[in-house]
């Protein structure tokens, strides 16, 4: 054993010099290696250390080499990942992340964390090790489509409990479709995040309007989804209002984001933001039908006038 592998050895030991111990393993294979082989180590704080240490040094560690290790620390990572003693699993999550980040999974690779950040959903682990999941979830990419990568994203899609499992799934498919504009897709995130959005779970809530904040930066709105948009709108809305105060500003973002996009694709569609505005008059959704009034009143009918309008039906109503 070197003397630099005996140095590093040292550092967890002594559960004080985590941050020295990253330092050392960055240009040096020998020190690296041993440090990975101290991830299955039966002492538990020298298992928590070397995790933390690795940790960090992933966070520095150039692409290439991140890239170059990826598989078989991806490994390690996601047994510790499942460990019961929340602080191991709490700290390789946040390894993951930052093994992860910016490098593409190759299918089995996906197929086995995705697998296994369902598990610990399932489990209801810990609060504070579940919050590590969506930093996760935001960084993972794959090499190429694969039909096995599809069948995760599309069972945890199908997923009834819990809820998260269907924002797992949801978050990934944008991942693997980012930016296409396919209506398919974007009428199933809308779809898909009103549920997300008007129970308890605050966690959930906030991931769901990050969802949002990214969808409004996509292509434009198209026809096919304007309805689950109009009625995403408004459950929004309500939560900028009533939500509970760790979400109200971010719901605050997301409404207006969702108003602008609205009021772009109707902007030179008067008649058609209209006769939208009907219909949901005519089904009854009358809050709906204002909040789209509001939306689109950079349209020639000022929404002033567009509110009249809306009161004159409810009279009729």
């Amino acid at each position: 054993m070197s003397d630099d592998s005996k140095l590093l050895e040292e550092y967890l030991k002594s559960g004080g010099k985590i941050k020295k111990a990253s330092e050392l393993v960055l240009g040096n294979e020998e020190a690296l290696t041993l440090l990975l082989s101290f991830l299955h180590s039966k002492d538990s704080k020298m298992k928590l250390a070397a995790v933390m240490a690795l940790g960090e040094a992933l966070k520095r560690m150039p692409d290439i080499m991140r890239l170059r290790i990826l598989k078989r620390t991806l490994d390690d990572l996601i047994a510790l990942a499942l460990e019961n003693d929340d602080r191991v699993p709490i700290y390789a999550l946040r390894a993951i992340k930052a093994l992860i980040t910016g490098l593409p999974l190759d299918p089995e690779s996906f197929v086995k964390l995705g697998h296994a950040l369902k598990d610990l959903v399932k489990a209801r682990r810990n609060e504070i090790v579940l919050l590590e999941i969506p930093p996760i979830l935001e960084n993972v990419r794959i090499t190429f489509p694969d039909p096995r990568v599809h069948d995760v994203i599309a069972r945890l899609l199908r997923s009834k409990n819990p809820p998260r499992l269907r924002a797992m799934g949801l978050r990934l498919l944008l991942n693997i479709t980012a930016y296409t504009g396919d209506p398919s897709l974007l009428k199933t995130a809308f779809s898909e995040v009103r549920d997300m959005i008007t129970g308890e779970d605050i966690p959930l809530t906030d991931f769901a309007l990050n969802l949002l904040l990214e969808i409004s930066h996509y292509p434009p709105l198209r026809e096919e989804f304007i309805d689950d948009v109009t009625g995403v709108l408004t459950l929004v809305k309500n939560l900028a209002l009533k939500g509970k105060p760790e979400v109200r500003d971010k719901a605050r973002i997301v409404a207006e984001k969702l108003e602008d996009a609205i009021s772009r694709y109707y902007k030179n569609r008067p008649e058609e933001a209209r006769r939208k505005i009907q219909e949901l008059l005519i089904n009854e959704r009358f809050y709906e039908a204002i909040d789209l009034a509001l939306a689109v009143g950079g349209t020639p009918t000022s929404s002033a006038g567009w509110l009249r309008n809306l009161r004159g039906w409810k009279r009729r109503g």
